[in-house]
């Protein structure tokens, strides 16, 4: 078999630990291109776009992130990484600025565009003014569930990475992404162990109450594999008020772990609350579906060579 492995997190979402957009994806991709399963399609370390971009702010060749990512980093230790390359650069936070805002408002033009939209199964008109972002990431999730768990193992493919707080771009809701990846995982039987799904008590139930939607609802909508836009106008069918809305923005915000929940979700993490700088439940399950995914991906028998 041969493994295609997408590293489904957008550009622009920001490393917990640097705060810089765009690290979160590049590790992915790297831990994925280290081990030679990059899904075909995807450019790795020698892309043009935001990869280079990202090279030339951190001050790094491809050869030095390769032979750094050939140690098998934890992401703690990649984070750790990118601090000292950023310090020994004196890079100023306007530079990081500057990068932020090139990965969350750069747009796809002339073939790049109609292959970005093919890949997300839009047209130019249901895009509107999507940005490059947007559309990559949605050519993600479209791409992972086209190639199925045939394109990686289930330890890999069962594993939900968009975090929680990464915003719709059709509904603008919060958790509305996440839930998507979740409930068609579940759907099709591969979501991995540990995962609570559509009848979860935490972040999902908070969400379908926003969008008037029931668990057992959401079971038969996502029984029929529905792709993104059409989920997108199912969540929109019944618009959540804006007391709905407020609560939900608010308990992804402010929600932390603690006690016995905490300790287990920083161990599987594998860092400390000190080292992540953070209690919060988002950052901590963000960190714990990169370590999870990570070690899932690393752990992948490849066959022999002829």
């Amino acid at each position: 078999m041969t493994h295609q492995v997408v590293p489904n997190i957008a550009a622009s979402m920001p490393c917990p630990l640097t705060g810089l957009p765009f690290a979160l994806r590049f590790y992915l991709t790297m831990v994925a291109e280290t081990k030679g399963v990059l899904a075909a399609g995807y450019t790795g370390i020698h892309g043009q776009g935001y990869a280079a971009a990202f090279l030339k702010l951190i001050g790094a060749t491809a050869q030095e992130v390769q032979d750094f990512f050939a140690s098998q980093p934890s992401y703690l230790a990649y984070a750790q990484w990118l601090r000292q390359r950023l310090q020994a650069g004196s890079v100023s936070k306007l530079a990081i600025r500057k990068f932020g805002i090139l990965v969350r408002t750069y747009q796809h033009r002339g073939s790049a565009l109609e292959e970005a939209l093919a890949d997300a199964g839009m047209t130019a008109e249901s895009a509107g003014t999507a940005t490059a972002d947007i559309l990559n990431s949605l050519g993600d999730m479209r791409t992972r569930f086209s190639l199925g768990q045939g394109g990686a193992p289930i330890a890999v493919y069962g594993i939900p990475l968009t975090p929680a707080n990464k915003r719709c771009p059709f509904t603008g809701l919060l958790v509305a992404e996440r839930f998507y990846e979740v409930a068609r995982l579940e759907s099709e039987g591969y979501l991995a162990e540990g995962y609570t799904g559509v009848h979860g008590k935490g972040f999902a139930a908070v969400f379908l109450a926003a969008i008037n939607r029931t668990a057992d609802e959401a079971d038969e909508f996502f029984a029929d594999a529905p792709s993104y836009d059409a989920y997108a106008n199912w969540a929109a069918e019944k618009p959540p008020t804006r007391s709905a809305r407020i609560t939900l923005e608010l308990v992804v915000a402010t929600y932390d772990h603690t006690g016995e929940a905490l300790t287990n979700a920083l161990a599987a993490a594998g860092m400390t609350a000190e080292e992540l700088g953070s209690e919060s439940a988002e950052d901590v399950n963000l960190m714990e579906d990169v370590a999870t995914w990570t070690a899932a991906v690393r752990a992948i028998t490849l066959p022999a060579a002829e």
